[in-house]
């Protein structure tokens, strides 16, 4: 038996074709393969069947048409192996096949093979082989082209998809001449397909036609304007720019390199007007000698920092159109091993030739021996200028002097690395223009760029792609592209400090026997990472040296600070954590992290967050292990956790109030955080998330097992509301295991209930069952009937999950119950809206209605706005399905104001896509398209796969989108 759907829907047997009847016989039989070996219910058969006006004997007219289907596989003759099998079981119709014989089915596997291949060629090849089982539009024959679009339309853009998978693949192979003429066609077929768009352009300018890819991409914008209200996405736009420049990466592999860069490309020489091609300067007027070349050699294999010299190239051309300018000053500052050095002199080898002469000096900032003088950098700049060495004042003032004097009128680049002041840098500052000086410091110079005009300019890390070209450079691409996974993770463990990143492929390339896997996992040793980043033979390349020349410098209470934020879990820190976690007031803390800012030590981020690189966190965790202070780092760990825990509980209570649960106490040196209101509150649990859960995992290490359990009650909230269901499972396990360590019953239960709300979000649902089922099962004992009331909630959702409506239903009506003889309100409000929920899958609206009326009626207009949003949302999808269309507008914009609100941007995505559909239905096509023009918005901010369905809508103006097949029944309420 073979079941073809991918164009004609037909059946075939033991090679001959299958008589299946009229259309909706066909649409049975499709609808039943789509979905094969599960069980369909009567009533979405139903639904999809006849969208519009069931019969009055729908549930007959499905009976016949499946008796008709079986007569006509018998007819056809025994089916052998691959047996197709109608049937009929608990309320629904059941398609019993092999996978294999339904070429829809043979279609995604293949798909998903290509998209796991390791090589192009191969992914070519499977997908070739699924789009050749193609025959035409998916699903045809089956009715209507309206009633094929609902149904096939979302196997259509499946197959789109895996186009652009093999053209994606096609590119990287260099097959770009061969696809011009099919994307063409593909692309002005699908003009909203931006993807697809930016293969075309692509193509088209490896051709060597940019001008039309240009055109392509103009064209695609108009559209998308006028036809949607939308702008290009991120990702084509920077393709149109890329295009623009004639970026090098944009060539073949075969084609990129220096050569490829084109017009506009960078490396070629400027003269002092910035012209390129013109002569280049006149020699440098000095005493004696010829003029000084001083920088030290260019750094090899350079990687990444095109803003950086982009910039360093704006300020020297800016100074150029000016002749009353001032000496161009440049300080380029960040942390230890980030790579200043390297960027100086990359910048400063490329500009060389616009200037007559080149000084260069390593003023030894942070040298553990001393800075360099002043006064010796001044001597050696004379001499290199022709300055005779016994006419070399002995003065710093007269030095200077003489060093300007030398430079008046000249044009000399002046590197200083490595410097560790302002105050050091001054006196080798020239006086006139013409001279352009870049500096490097771990410090910000904040006082050179207050009197003296320098430009800053900060360094971050590398990027993560910047990082692994610089390894793949070292190592070669033999020995790089061969462990391509652990090239990453040595780049991601190196915190892709450029230092770090060579000292380790130094590692790597005098141990050529030892994998790259086996480096990368020396390095995720957090212990043993700094040992593995030192050089032997040259100990101010070790990472644990550079970094101890900056602390050994700093004053005893700022040097504490730094040994506590090593004991700090986190990857950032708040003023207030980190107030906590010194046991200080918040101004003297406040003021020692902007010191170790200053000394780049730390990093000051968004909103007056302090973070360290990786690299300087091991460092800062080892100090703190191995100094003298174990008892202050351990007191300072415990108030962190309680100060995470005592403001997280706050701030959640704000969002959904629940049952007081007796914080573990807090030490008098702390002080919690008080929030304003949920918006405050919310803010906060955005900024913290991470470390909260890295406060729950350090208060398990360290036995702090209230602590630990209550912070894992206190995430419960936000995690649910941002569905970060992987995070909640483990932190709830970890509850769990600290709750039993130390005998805590309810704690315990508490945890269970979170873990069985991750499983659920995972949809993991026997596990979630067994967890509410042991809680329930405990809150009897105990006889604690509040506690057992929201616990049924939680197991009745759970069914509700699994399609078991009817242990649903029981589930929530006991909890009911139970919420009214213990006079609990807001159980009662989510025992009541569960119900409803029942109700509208078991398609029964108007009793969704009567639930969902009286739990607002309830709630009223405070208590948990995330509830009463997701409330109204499915009230409006009960009217809906009454077609009181009135009413359910009303209520999805109600629905709106109450997610907003609650900042619940998942809902409101939904809000808006359903709204947009209930429009639709309503004749009002345009208010139905900003509806999912909104809604595409929200789902593409939060990179949500219903982004793809949203933009489905627009793709058939007559309303063709998919009906829901592949994604069962209504969303569910989830765990109270």
């Amino acid at each position: 038996m073979e079941l073809r759907l991918l164009g004609p829907v037909e059946a075939h047997v033991a090679g001959r074709r299958v008589l299946l009847g009229p259309p909706q016989q066909r649409m049975v039989l499709a609808v039943l393969a789509l979905e094969a070996n599960r069980l369909v219910p009567i009533e979405r058969l139903v639904d999809l069947v006849w969208p519009q006006t069931p019969p009055y004997r729908a549930k007959h007219g499905l009976q016949v048409c499946v008796s008709r289907l079986r007569r006509a596989f018998a007819e056809a003759g025994p089916s052998g192996p691959a047996e197709v099998g109608l049937t009929w079981a608990s309320q629904g119709y059941l398609l019993r096949a092999e996978p294999g014989s339904i070429d829809v089915h043979r279609f995604r596997a293949l798909v998903t093979q290509a998209r796991e291949a390791r090589e192009d060629t191969q992914r070519v090849n499977l997908l070739d082989q699924a789009l050749g089982l193609w025959a035409g539009p998916a699903l045809s024959g089956i009715g209507e082209e309206q009633a094929r679009q609902r149904l096939g339309g979302g196997l259509d853009l499946e197959r789109l998809d895996a186009v652009e998978d093999r053209a994606d693949a096609r590119l990287r192979l260099g097959g770009h001449r061969g696809l011009v003429g099919e994307l063409t066609g593909l692309a002005e077929e699908y003009p909203p397909r931006e993807r697809l768009v930016g293969q075309l352009m692509l193509a088209l300018y490896r051709c060597g036609r940019q001008y039309e890819a240009l055109a392509v991409s103009r064209r695609t914008r108009a559209w998308l304007a006028e036809e949607l209200g939308i702008d290009p996405g991120r990702d084509l736009q920077q393709l149109e720019l890329a295009i623009l420049r004639r970026e090098p990466d944009l060539d073949t592999p075969a084609q990129s390199g220096p050569a490829a860069a084109g017009p506009g490309g960078r490396g070629q020489d400027l003269s002092p007007d910035g012209a390129p091609g013109t002569a280049k300067p006149t020699p440098l007027g000095h005493p004696v000698g010829p003029p000084p070349r001083q920088l030290p050699p260019d750094v090899s294999c350079f990687t990444g920092r095109a803003a950086e010299l982009d910039r360093l190239d704006e300020l020297l051309d800016l100074a150029g159109e000016d002749r009353q300018a001032t000496v161009v000053i440049t300080a380029i500052h960040g942390t230890a091993g980030v790579g200043k050095t390297a960027l100086a002199l990359r910048w400063a080898h490329r500009a060389a030739a616009r200037f007559d002469g080149h000084l260069y000096a390593n003023l030894r900032g942070h040298d553990p021996a001393k800075p360099a003088e002043p006064l010796g950098v001044l001597g050696r700049f004379l001499r290199a200028l022709g300055t005779p060495a016994q006419r070399v004042p002995a003065d710093l003032e007269e030095a200077a002097a003489m060093y300007r004097s030398l430079l008046d009128g000249q044009r000399v680049l002046i590197v200083l690395d490595n410097a560790a002041s302002s105050a050091q840098i001054r006196p080798l500052l020239p006086g006139t223009a013409g001279c352009a000086v870049v500096v490097t410091s771990r410090n910000t110079l904040s006082g050179l760029g207050a009197r003296d005009g320098a430009m800053r300019v900060p360094l971050p890390p590398l990027s993560q792609a910047e990082a692994v070209a610089l390894l793949r450079a070292i190592l070669g691409p033999a020995r790089a592209d061969g462990e391509p996974g652990a090239l990453a993770q040595i780049a991601a463990r190196c915190a892709c400090l450029p230092l770090a990143l060579r000292v380790a492929a130094e590692r790597a390339t005098a141990r050529p026997q030892q994998s790259l896997a086996s480096l990368a996992a020396e390095l995720g040793a957090a212990d043993g990472r700094l040992d593995t980043l030192t050089a032997g033979d040259d100990p101010t390349s070790s990472i644990r040296t550079v970094f101890s020349w900056s602390y050994d410098a700093l004053p005893a209470d700022a040097a504490r600070m730094f040994r506590l934020l090593g004991t700090h879990p986190g990857p950032d820190i708040s003023v207030p954590a980190a107030a906590a976690l010194a046991g200080s007031n918040r101004p003297d803390v406040r003021r020692l992290l902007e010191g170790l800012a200053a000394a780049h030590l730390l990093e000051e981020g968004y909103l007056g967050r302090y973070r360290f690189h990786d690299l300087l966190r091991a460092y800062a965790a080892e100090v703190a292990h191995t100094s003298d202070h174990a008892t202050d780092h351990a007191d300072a760990r415990r108030r962190s956790v309680l100060w995470y825990l005592h403001s997280g509980w706050a701030a959640s209570q704000l969002m959904r109030p629940r049952k007081p649960i007796g914080l573990a106490p807090l030490p008098p040196e702390c002080e919690p955080l008080a929030f304003s209101g949920y918006e405050q509150a919310l803010a906060w649990f955005e900024a913290e998330y991470t470390n909260l859960v890295a406060a729950l995992g350090q208060a398990h290490e360290t036995g702090q097992d209230q602590a630990c359990w209550q912070l894992a009650a206190t995430l419960r909230t936000f995690s649910s509301m941002r569905r970060y269901w992987t995070d909640m499972v483990e932190c709830a396990r970890t509850g769990v295991a600290s709750a039993h360590r130390s005998g805590e019953v309810m704690g315990g239960l508490h945890a269970q209930r979170m873990l069985g709300e991750g499983y659920v979000g995972l949809q993991r649902f026997e596990e979630a069952l067994d967890c509410f089922q042991r809680v329930v099962s405990v809150y009897r004992e105990v006889g604690d009937r509040q506690c057992e009331g929201t616990a049924l909630n939680d197991l009745g959702a759970t069914y509700g999950e699994m399609g078991r409506l009817e242990d649903a239903e029981r589930c929530f009506a006991q909890a009911l119950d139970i919420a009214r003889e213990t006079q609990d309100p807001a159980n009662e409000c989510i025992a009541l809206g569960n119900l409803g929920d029942v109700y509208d899958m078991l398609h029964r609206p108007a009793q969704a209605i009567e639930c969902y009326t009286r739990s607002l009626s309830i709630a009223g207009d405070t208590g948990d706005l995330r509830f009463r949003g997701r409330t109204l949302h499915f009230l409006a999808g009960a009217y809906q399905a009454l077609r009181s269309y009135t009413e359910a507008a009303e209520s999805y914009r109600e629905a709106l104001t109450v997610t907003r609100q609650a900042d619940d941007r998942h809902a409101e995505g939904e809000i808006h896509r359903d709204l947009g559909d209930l429009l639709h239905t309503m004749g009002q096509a345009e208010g139905a398209r900003e509806s999912w023009r909104r809604a595409l918005a929200i789902f593409e901010e939060l990179s949500d796969h219903q982004a793809t369905e949203v933009r489905a809508r627009f793709l058939t103006p007559e309303g063709a989108y998919t009906s829901g097949l592949e994604t069962g029944a209504a969303p569910a309420r989830g765990p109270s």
